[in-house]
């Protein structure tokens, strides 16, 4: 097996490639899990990405290959932008962009990444031209990642006033969640799903207090070392 562990999920779980930008450190939960409890990880969240990115991360996962899939979800309000027509269900997460060059998912061969893009800023040689940009709405008509029409605009704000409810895409979403931690489990992969109400709570009720956002990952390294440590808990717990 090439990886014991693949994380999926949106900035939440999504490490650095050069490490805790305040301190160089790889004290990203993930990376904890490598480094220091010795675990073969491989990192495909991606800040901001939705819902549906997240369950095609999963759908790599799956294909890929490993003994625990990591997931969470993410608010349903975010959205996929449609940039091209290239979609083939085929390519699985090569469909959605990975533009930033922090994120560490960026350089690994599973995912997608628009040449359009991709600059001297370090994001490597694209694999393909990927047709979908996950992200959220806030602050898409200043949005400098990807080119966005104002015909998309219009349209997407068209959407939200009056195709949106967000109770109803919860609900919608959650049966993707559903459907893909029952293929986890038919593939004989271990499924660990991350909540606020289960052992990654910590990670998510750290952002709930509204301390300041300028730490990465929305915690402090203290909160992703215990992080690191309920997830190893959680493996040795399913060995025995």
């Amino acid at each position: 097996m090439k990886y014991d562990i693949i994380v999926c999920g949106d900035s939440f779980s999504c490490a650095p490639k050069n490490g805790n930008p305040k301190t160089g450190e790889r004290d990203h939960y993930s990376q904890i899990l490598q480094d220091q409890f010795g675990y073969k990880v491989l990192n495909l969240a991606r800040g901001s990405m939705s819902n549906l990115g997240i369950c095609f991360q999963i759908r790599e996962a799956i294909s890929i290959g490993c003994r625990y899939v990591t997931y969470h979800k993410t608010w349903s309000g975010r959205i996929n932008l449609i940039v091209n027509q290239t979609f083939n269900v085929e390519n699985g997460l090569k469909n959605f962009i990975y533009p930033f060059s922090g994120d560490e998912s960026t350089y690994c061969k599973y995912v997608g990444h628009n040449s359009k893009i991709v600059t001297d800023r370090g994001v490597g040689t694209p694999d393909n031209n990927a047709g979908i940009f996950s992200t959220v709405w806030q602050g898409l008509d200043k949005n400098s990642t990807v080119n966005i029409s104002k015909d998309q605009l219009q349209a997407i704000d068209a959407y939200l006033k009056h195709l949106f409810h967000e109770g109803l895409q919860d609900e919608v979403d959650s049966w993707m969640f559903q459907h893909w931690h029952q293929k986890i489990l038919n593939a004989g992969i271990t499924p660990i799903e991350l909540t606020d109400t289960n052992f990654a709570e910590p990670m998510f009720n750290y952002y709930k207090t509204g301390k300041p956002e300028n730490d990465p990952y929305h915690t402090d390294t203290e909160t992703q070392v215990l992080m690191a440590q309920r997830i190893n808990q959680i493996i040795l717990e399913i060995k025995q």
